[in-house]
């Protein structure tokens, strides 16, 4: 077996409560000892090209767990071409996090609603989520 990709759930939280979203808002977050364990149980099966993607709830509230992560794949050593991506809302994003997914490479992909972001998710959130960008 093969792994081509591989996505942490790094929580079940989110600051939106969309409509449409089929993600339970419950405030589960997953704690590095799990990462640990799928790092080392399922790294041996990455394809020498892996795409690791973070996803949630909205997984920028788990941010500290996601540096942890990119760490703990740095430390060991894997000799596998690693792309790291993250599907985000883009209201928590920080200049901080931004120069880390600079650093580590990754590839962001902004859940994005445009003007009716104001109706169908958080007033306020539109102007946030351009200021940003």
């Amino acid at each position: 077996m093969n792994l081509s990709g591989f996505t942490f759930i790094v929580t079940e939280d989110c600051n939106f409560n969309c409509s449409y979203c089929y993600q339970k808002k419950d405030k589960k977050y997953m704690d590095f000892s799990m990462v640990k364990k799928a790092v080392d149980f399922f790294s041996p099966f990455f394809d020498d090209e892996c795409h690791i993607s973070f996803y949630g709830g909205e997984p920028l509230l788990a941010f500290e767990l996601i540096e942890e992560t990119v760490d703990y794949f740095r430390r060991k050593k894997l000799n596998k071409k690693l792309q790291f991506a993250l599907t985000t809302n883009g209201t928590e994003l920080t200049e901080t996090m931004l120069e880390f997914f600079y650093r580590h490479k990754f590839s962001l992909l902004l859940s994005f609603d445009g003007p009716a972001q104001e109706v169908c998710r958080k007033k306020g959130s539109y102007a946030k989520v351009l200021s940003v960008l």
